[in-house]
């Protein structure tokens, strides 16, 4: 097993995994379905999920929701993901409004039990490695059943490899239903995360001084670019015929995952693998960044990993373009992110180079994101992780950017950079 070793960018600036480094990202909150940190919190979940939603109201009822319009949620943006107006929308409005949510099952998932093996890249692994993954999928039947029946809505996606979860939509009124499913142990609002500045390595020379300090060309490495996508044709990104001969990933090897996933293509002995999880489209013109996240993946790539006039910190290593942002609409939601991380892994990759964060309020150590995370640690691999900078840790949505100063709270460190198989 590989040696674990991880690094956290703090403040817009990155600090760099063997060839990783991320940039600097503005995601708005991960909110969870768990108990709050304070009263106040409590009290706007509690009221959200319990607000009365039914036809027929008494004047004074109609009243009550008129009051309670702009009141700020956990679910305020997704809602705003979707296109509605949370501002414009009283609590029994968002009440009765369904809303992506991700049920944390209690059973392991597949990569937690010692009788999967790690991905060595051979059919007989990878086989081995996807039924064990699908008997957890299998398992998770009844609850699929019964999710399915309390909120009226077809699950959208199991996951069984390194979590064990599924996605629903689902009503705010429906989560204690679905709380109380036998094998449920946490339920989740989905994140929806938006890239932001992407210059502050170059500002700060971070690339420059990491080579000259550290040497290497990342030859051999696999990287795994979870951002919004690479245009492969770009000229600076390319192996020289020596990165070639010791690349990790083999076109041979890519297809075969192909194979058994049914999507992904290669694009290039540079970037082997490619898919867009956000749109499941894998047409190149979908592959890359057509504008909506201002080619933050692209930028990334080449700080990773650019060769030609633009030199990144490893300029032989591979890189898998996994495309989590849509073309389509802004964000990237936590079941791209998830399927991203699984395949990164099963793949070989290396590093998990990952510009994404959130606020740490409300942070769940169960959060799929998290848990993939931790999981991959487990496995060898290096997750390199945005730490963001969005204010203090126990602020309020509205209240992120308070110019208060209290040590206490001081802390802006993202979500997902806390996952425990993180180095510190």
């Amino acid at each position: 097993m590989r040696k674990r070793r991880a690094y956290l960018m703090f403040s817009g600036f990155a600090l760099m995994a063997i060839a990783g480094t991320t940039v600097g990202v503005n995601t708005y909150h991960q909110h969870r379905l768990a108990p709050y940190k304070t009263a106040k919190q409590q009290k706007v979940q509690t009221v959200v999920q319990n607000f009365p939603t039914t036809v027929i109201k008494t004047k004074a009822q109609k009243a009550d929701d008129l009051k309670t319009k702009g009141i700020e949620t956990p679910y305020d943006m997704q809602l705003t993901a979707q296109g509605k107006k949370p501002k414009e929308m009283t609590l029994a409005e968002k009440s009765n409004t369904y809303v992506k949510m991700t049920l944390s099952l209690s059973a392991e998932a597949a990569a937690q039990k010692s009788s999967t093996p790690n991905p060595d890249g051979t059919s007989a692994t990878l086989n081995r490695i996807n039924q064990a993954e699908q008997n957890v999928i299998d398992q998770q039947t009844p609850i699929k059943n019964r999710a399915e029946q309390i909120t009226g809505k077809k699950v959208l996606k199991q996951s069984g490899y390194l979590v064990n979860t599924l996605s629903i939509m689902a009503k705010p009124t429906q989560v204690k239903q679905l709380l109380a499913i036998a094998g449920v142990k946490e339920v989740h609002i989905q994140s929806v995360y938006q890239p932001a500045n992407s210059n502050d390595n170059d500002l700060a020379q971070v690339t420059d001084d990491w080579r000259s300090a550290h040497g290497g060309d990342g030859s051999g490495m696999l990287i795994a670019d979870i951002d919004s996508g690479i245009d492969y044709t770009h000229p600076d990104l390319k192996l020289t015929t020596t990165g070639s001969k010791q690349a990790k990933l083999s076109k041979d090897s890519s297809k075969l995952f192909q194979k058994f996933s049914s999507y992904g293509v290669y694009q290039s002995n540079k970037v082997p693998f490619a898919h867009n999880y956000a749109d499941n489209i894998d047409s190149q013109d979908e592959l890359k960044d057509n504008g909506i996240t201002h080619e933050h993946g692209q930028h990334v790539a080449g700080i990773l990993a650019a060769n030609g006039k633009v030199k990144g910190v490893a300029p032989e290593a591979q890189l898998l373009d996994m495309k989590v942002f849509s073309n389509y609409h802004n964000g990237a939601s936590t079941d791209s992110i998830v399927d991203a991380i699984e395949d990164s892994v099963k793949l070989g990759a290396d590093v998990l180079n990952l510009s994404l964060g959130s606020s740490l309020t409300n942070y769940s150590s169960l959060m799929p994101e998290t848990s993939a995370l931790n999981r991959a640690a487990k496995l060898g691999v290096v997750p390199v992780v945005a730490a963001s900078n969005d204010g203090r840790a126990s602020a309020e949505q509205s209240d992120l950017h308070t110019v208060a100063h209290n040590p206490e709270e001081d802390i802006s460190i993202s979500s997902m950079s806390l996952a425990d198989g993180l180095s510190r």
